[in-house]
């Protein structure tokens, strides 16, 4: 060690190995300012200060902001959760013990996967029907472009016109929400025909979640305008009847919002949806409320309508019913209407898988609305070509159903054979096929 005096006169320990600091000079014409107490007047320093305070303060006001959305939304979800821990839910979001029943003959991985890909299906918009699903590929489940869902050995689009093509419209169950595409209606009803008939019969299923009777005529509509003309067209409803009672579209909701409130600035928007919002001014989050009246079905603030509603659900069935045969007889369409079976009438619930969903809170409408169907179409004068399918399950001891509403491929089939069945006994060979 050495030791160095500098021009200070102080004396400075320094390293043999280090190299010697030079002294901070100044030219004599520059002055440093300080303050009183000796520190450094820059103004940068100054502007750092003030920079950190206002930093400290908007991390604190963000973190504040954060906190209280997530405690709003943890008061907004509690509720949900309690019910969905205590009731059995609408459908799997994947596999469950109790699925073996309702899927013979998968493994338990393939029970997952469709219960997976179903939840992975989604919905574009369509010009005049609100929405579709959109094209989906997977092992399972195949959604085409142009509009159906794959059968089983799929046939061709457009119909070859030499062959017997029937066009099958109808809503989620008809489309087979939650079961494989060789397990729905439309390929259990192509391979009965195929087999019974010996003809070359190619159904196409046109079924598409939340369509009503008046959603599918139009769809039927234009179909016949674009030259897709079918042998047989095939109906099945009952269950969004009631479930969309007020007549509207699913997603209604959506393109009203879109429309009122289209122009609110984005900031507004996220204003609006933020959870502290929702809980502390609903009607004012409501407004720009994404939700359509099945899905604030599904949250359980469905409103109970009276029999009157319920009966002009009817009668806005029966009046598309009469609309579709007059379009078909334009074109020389035969047609089938079935009014479909459902879990909350004439099915012993004991055997049902979901049994435990709260049926009551959620679609009080649709066991209401099939008590008063039933008074009026069970038995009523609707031609031959009114099939009711709503009591096939009366007095079977099995689980049918892979949700609180779709079918599992066992009910599909008999669906299919007895709208098979009343195809070949209303229509002979010669006229129809």
């Amino acid at each position: 060690m050495g030791h160095l005096r500098g021009d200070a006169g102080s004396v400075a320990q320094w390293n043999d190995y280090s190299p010697l600091p030079k002294p901070l000079e100044y030219p004599e014409s520059v002055s440093v300012p300080t303050t009183s107490r000796g520190e450094s007047a820059m103004p940068g320093r100054g502007l750092l200060r003030y920079y950190g305070c206002v930093a400290v303060v908007f991390t604190n006001v963000l973190l504040l902001i954060i906190g209280l959305n997530v405690l709003a939304w943890v008061i907004l979800e509690a509720g949900q959760w309690k019910k969905k821990e205590s009731t059995t839910p609408y459908k799997f979001r994947g596999y469950d013990q109790s699925l073996q029943a309702v899927y013979p003959g998968y493994t338990d991985e393939q029970i997952d996967k469709i219960c997976k890909d179903t939840r992975r299906l989604h919905m574009q918009y369509e010009p005049f029907l609100q929405h579709k699903e959109a094209p989906f590929q997977s092992e399972f489940i195949n959604v085409d472009a142009r509009g159906f869902r794959n059968t089983k050995n799929q046939a061709a689009f457009p119909p070859d016109k030499s062959e017997v093509n029937i066009f099958l419209f109808g809503g989620s169950t008809t489309f087979g929400y939650g079961v494989s595409d060789q397990d729905t209606i439309a390929s259990h009803l192509q391979d009965y025909l195929r087999r019974t008939m010996g003809l070359p019969v190619n159904v196409y299923n046109f079924g598409r979640a939340h369509y009503t009777s008046m959603q599918e005529k139009m769809l039927f509509e234009q179909l016949l305008l674009a030259g897709h003309v079918p042998t047989i067209a095939i109906f099945m409803d009952g269950l969004n009847e009631f479930v969309h009672y007020r007549g509207n579209p699913a997603f209604t909701n959506v393109l009203k919002s879109f429309m009122l409130y289209g122009d609110v600035p984005p900031e507004r928007k996220i204003l609006l949806r933020m959870p502290v919002v929702k809980l502390l001014m609903p009607n004012l989050a409501h407004q720009i409320s994404l939700w359509d009246e099945s899905q604030d079905a599904s949250r359980g603030t469905v409103n109970r309508p009276d029999q009157a509603i319920l009966s002009q659900a009817v009668d806005r069935y029966l009046a598309n019913k009469s609309r579709i045969e007059s379009l078909a007889n334009d074109f020389g369409v035969s047609t089938l209407f079935v009014w479909q079976p459902v879990p909350v009438y004439g099915y012993n619930m004991e055997y049902h898988v979901f049994a435990g969903y709260d049926y009551e809170s959620t679609y009080p409408q649709v066991k209401a609305g099939y008590a008063v169907a039933a008074g009026r179409l069970e038995h009523a004068n609707l031609g031959s070509n009114f099939l009711w399918a709503a009591d096939i399950q009366a007095g079977l001891k099995e689980p049918l159903y892979v949700s609180a509403f779709h079918y599992s491929s066992k009910m599909s089939a008999r669906i299919s054979e007895l709208i098979g069945s009343q195809l070949k006994a209303r229509m002979s060979v010669a006229s129809v096929f």
